[in-house]
């Protein structure tokens, strides 16, 4: 599945172990710092890029809620029903729009390897389109077993 990873620059070191951790499960991640080349104008390749994704994979944190282009890149996949949040630490609250599409906690996963969490993302994220978008009118929690 080609996942698009959305997150805020200044948590690289957390989008590389998803990525990483995606990728060992057979998704072909698009991460800007990994996919971008030197000399390409910065925001056509990131649209190319959502447009070309399957999934959209946004990280949730206080820092990423404050950022437009995170805000940007959300609300095309929340629009084409491909998004699904992953709290990657603490937020204060999941405000609209980010509470409307499925999100799965990692949150200690960052601390301590739990796998089946990432195991459950990765279903998620594998799931048929139909059987993804079906999750949209029901779920605001997918998975919050390790918050």
């Amino acid at each position: 599945m080609k996942v698009f990873l959305s997150y805020k620059s200044e948590e690289v070191e957390i989008a590389e172990r998803l990525q990483k951790a995606l990728e060992e499960r057979g998704h072909d991640v698009w991460r800007d710092n990994t996919d971008i080349e030197d000399g390409t104008v910065w925001m056509e390749e990131i649209n190319q890029a959502l447009l070309e994704s399957e999934r959209l994979v946004a990280m949730y944190s206080n820092q990423a809620f404050q950022s437009e282009i995170v805000h940007d890149e959300f609300m095309h996949g929340l629009s084409q029903k491909t998004a699904i949040g992953v709290i990657t630490d603490r937020p204060s609250t999941i405000a609209p729009p980010f509470n409307q599409v499925p999100v799965i906690s990692i949150y200690n996963w960052l601390t301590w390897e739990i796998t089946a969490d990432i195991d459950y993302l990765s279903e998620a994220i594998s799931l048929p389109d139909e059987r993804f978008q079906a999750l949209y009118p029901s779920f605001n929690h997918l998975r919050g077993r390790s918050s």
